[in-house]
């Protein structure tokens, strides 16, 4: 499993593109590094979703953006297309 403590060390954000069909995978991956939703919340792999794009910041808080948001984004931000093989 890809640790997100090493992607994070270039910066204070990340941001995941997170196909549908990878929604709860990519909540297993969240909770095991350690994230928590923005509100400080835990991640329930029974009852939450996430989005389409998904933010996490230096200190493991998870947050969902918009579509708009992640189309402006600065160029120099890392931007991730999530897969199963980051597990």
């Amino acid at each position: 499993m890809k640790k997100l403590k090493k992607f994070l060390k270039k910066g204070n954000n990340i941001f995941f593109r997170v196909r549908s069909q990878d929604s709860k995978i990519f909540l297993q991956f969240a909770k095991k590094n350690g994230c928590r939703w923005i509100n400080e919340k835990g991640i329930d792999l029974r009852k939450d979703d996430c989005g389409a794009f998904m933010g996490v910041d230096k200190d493991l808080r998870l947050g969902i953006m918009s579509a708009m948001c992640w189309c402006h984004l600065d160029s120099d931000v890392k931007k991730i297309n999530f897969d199963r093989s980051m597990l």
